[in-house]
C-alpha cells in the first residue's frame, strides 16, 4: 500500500464528530435516542462516528454498515422494480456468476431476455477483476429458468448496437456513479433511445450528501468518477428528455444529514426504502440514498 492509501484510509478512520463540535439539545436528545434504541453501549458511543475497518466494526458494533445498505438495495429490486420482458443491465456482470447482478440480487419477475452490459475482465478495477478472474467465465447467452442471459463486453457508453425502442427497461445498478458527467450524459442519451415509448430507466446510485459523510475524504470507491446528489441526478435525467416519476431513499440517514456527521448506529434504524418524490406518469425511477 502506498503512502497516499495509507494516509486515506487513517483520514477515513478517524474520529468524524470532533471533540468542541457539540450537537444542540435537541440534536442530542436523538442522538442518545439513537443509541438507545440500537442499544450501543455506553463505552462505545464515541466510535459511532468512526470510520472502522469491517472486522473492527462487527466485533464492536455487531454490524458492518455497507452490509446493512447492501440488504436494503436487494429490497429496492425485489419490491421496487417494475417487471419487464426485455432488460438492458449497465454494468450487470456479477464475478462470473452467469445469471449477472440483476438477477442474482433477487429480480422477482421472470423476463424473455436480460442483456448485461460491462467492461471486460481484464479492463475492470482490480477488486472487481479479480473476483471476475477467479470463476470461470459466464457463456456468451445463459438460460437462467425462462431467461436469457446475453453477457456483451463493451463500455456502457456505446449502446450503438442496440436498435430504437428495443427494451422494456434498462437497469443501472450502482454503475452510472463509474463514468464521468459528460459520459453520463452519452449513457442518459443511449438510454432514452434504446427505451420502448413507454420504457423505464432505473438507476441505483450513491448520494454524495450522505456518502461524502460516510467517507470525510474522497468517494466511496475509488473507481468512481462522480457521486450525484438526488437533484443532480434528477437534472441529467430530465436533460436527456426523460420525466422523473419517483425517487427513493435506500437505508435513509435524516439525523446524520442534519447533524453533518455519519452516524453509523442510525443506519440500524434507518427505513430501508422511503419515498422521496412522486410524479405522475412513469419513465424514469431514481433509487438515490438520500
Amino acid at each position: 500500500m502506498d503512502s497516499n492509501a495509507l494516509k486515506l484510509k487513517l483520514q477515513r478512520y478517524a474520529l468524524t464528530l470532533p471533540v468542541d463540535d457539540v450537537p444542540s439539545n435537541s440534536r442530542r436528545t436523538e442522538l442518545i435516542r439513537i443509541f438507545e434504541r440500537t442499544q450501543l453501549p455506553l463505552s462505545r458511543w464515541p466510535l459511532a462516528f468512526c470510520s472502522l475497518p469491517e472486522k473492527a466494526e462487527r466485533k464492536l458494533h455487531n454490524f458492518f454498515t455497507p452490509e446493512i445498505h447492501h440488504q436494503a438495495r436487494l429490497q429496492l429490486i425485489a419490491q421496487h422494480l417494475p417487471p419487464a420482458q426485455r432488460i438492458l443491465d449497465l454494468g450487470g456482470s456479477c464475478g462470473g456468476i452467469p445469471q449477472g447482478a440483476l438477477l442474482n440480487m433477487g429480480y422477482l419477475h421472470e423476463p424473455d431476455e436480460v442483456v448485461i452490459v460491462d467492461l471486460s475482465p481484464q479492463m475492470q478495477f482490480s477488486s472487481y477483476r479479480d473476483s471476475t478472474l477467479s470463476r470461470p467465465p459466464p457463456a456468451a447467452v445463459h438460460q437462467h429458468g425462462k431467461t436469457s442471459v446475453r453477457t456483451i463486453y463493451t463500455p456502457m457508453t456505446d449502446l450503438s448496437e442496440f436498435p430504437a425502442h428495443s427494451f422494456d427497461l434498462v437497469w443501472s445498478g450502482q454503475s452510472i456513479e463509474h463514468v464521468s458527467i459528460e459520459d453520463a450524459k452519452r449513457v442518459f442519451k443511449e438510454v432514452a433511445r434504446i427505451l420502448k415509448p413507454d420504457g423505464l430507466f432505473c438507476l441505483d446510485t450513491p448520494n454524495s450528501v450522505v456518502s461524502s459523510l460516510l467517507t470525510r475524504v474522497g468517494m466511496l470507491h475509488p473507481e468512481h468518477k462522480f457521486e450525484y446528489t438526488a437533484a443532480e441526478l434528477r437534472e441529467l435525467a430530465q436533460a436527456a428528455g426523460f420525466q422523473v416519476t419517483q425517487t427513493l431513499a435506500a437505508t435513509s440517514m435524516p439525523f446524520s444529514r442534519a447533524l453533518g456527521r455519519y452516524c453509523r448506529p442510525e443506519a440500524l434504524l434507518a427505513e430501508c426504502i422511503h419515498p422521496t418524490q412522486t410524479m405522475a406518469s412513469p419513465s424514469f425511477c431514481a433509487a438515490n440514498r438520500v
